[in-house]
């Protein structure tokens, strides 16, 4: 058995060295449900704030008196300035946004909503026209169907970490020392193989025209850890820890 010194020998020894294959797959399983709940959020945002842009009442080109008396009216006072107003207090009120994105409303709207729908909010006029709030209703159906496909990739992942977190718990925790006889190692890095090439399977899988592929997803969700692949990195863990006999 290996020795130690540590307060609990051995099997304190199997528990750290178990926790230190698993735990890149559990940071990474903690990362993924925090940013679908952030999705989850701004998605409900965006369907709030669409729900304010359609219960405007855009005015015409060339109103008439009455019209513009209604526009002047209480009720539709300023169209703009209620449009940043639901925008502020929908989108970005999200409880993660000063942390994710820090953004001025102008430079959120432009990031989010296009160049058009920005421009729409820092013009002078106060009111929508029909054709501005059905290019901003546009705009905001893309974001919501953007976070919506965001969401299914995040599900994968999820599905594709436990999947693999299971495996790879299944072979640690079926080990009794760090050292493995001679006579099974074929079977241990078969074992390790097809994790990998399970894995690698899912992340190629998501390559695509689109900016939120495998491994552009890897470093956009793993930034902030010392490794990009945690499944990868649990597998490497596991294989270097091991010692034959």
């Amino acid at each position: 058995m290996v020795q130690t010194t540590l307060p609990g020998g051995p099997r304190q020894y199997l528990r750290i060295f178990r926790h230190h294959v698993v735990e890149p797959i559990s940071d990474a399983q903690s990362r993924v449900s925090r940013e679908r709940e952030e999705v989850a959020a701004e998605r409900s945002a965006f369907e709030s704030f669409r729900t304010a842009v359609s219960d405007l009442r855009p005015a015409t080109a060339t109103p008439s008196n009455r019209q513009r008396s209604v526009v002047s009216g209480d009720d539709c006072l300023n169209q703009v300035e209620r449009l940043a107003d639901a925008f502020e207090s929908t989108v970005m009120s999200v409880p993660h946004y000063e942390a994710v994105y820090g953004e001025s409303l102008s430079e959120h709207m432009l990031a989010e909503l296009g160049d058009f729908t920005a421009a729409v909010v820092d013009s002078s006029t106060s009111t929508v026209t029909p054709h501005q709030r059905s290019a901003l209703l546009t705009a905001v159906d893309c974001a919501i169907d953007d976070r919506t496909a965001y969401a299914d990739v995040l599900d994968e992942e999820a599905t594709a970490l436990a999947t693999a977190g299971s495996a790879i718990k299944e072979i640690v925790e079926s080990l009794d020392d760090v050292i493995i006889q001679d006579w099974y190692k074929e079977e241990f890095e078969v074992r390790l193989d097809e994790i990998v090439r399970d894995r690698q399977s899912v992340i190629h899988s998501r390559i695509s025209p689109s900016p939120v592929d495998g491994r552009s997803l890897c470093m956009h969700l793993y930034a902030d850890q010392p490794w990009t692949f945690p499944v990868l990195t649990a597998v490497t863990r596991l294989h270097d820890a091991v010692v034959v006999e």
